[in-house]
């Protein structure tokens, strides 16, 4: 299906969650297929962070205290967070321009 003459048949198979990970992985990297494939729901996790921070502009992903230090530093509030026993964590912040 990858090699369809169809684009949508290219892309419904591209964004398939069935696709094989070096598959997926392959695609990300060519220009021709990355928007499609960034939106398989199969991306493993790691990888999501890594395109984010590619995205962001940053050429490596940071831990979460790292960044919420850094938003911290440009004026945002921490509101809520929490460290579950598993060690996964969520932080909740309020933006700085954000008026009530």
């Amino acid at each position: 299906m990858l090699s369809d003459p169809k684009d949508y048949v290219r892309a419904a198979a591209i964004r398939s969650p069935r696709l094989p990970a070096r598959v997926l992985s392959r695609l990300l990297h060519d220009r021709d297929t990355a928007y499609e494939a960034a939106t398989n729901p199969a991306i493993p996790v790691p990888v999501l962070y890594r395109l984010l921070a590619a995205a962001a502009g940053r050429g490596s992903v940071t831990s979460r205290e790292q960044e919420v230090d850094r938003l911290l530093g440009l004026g945002a509030t921490l509101v809520a967070g929490l460290r579950n026993s598993d060690g996964s964590d969520w932080a909740v912040l309020a933006d700085p321009n954000t008026h009530n």
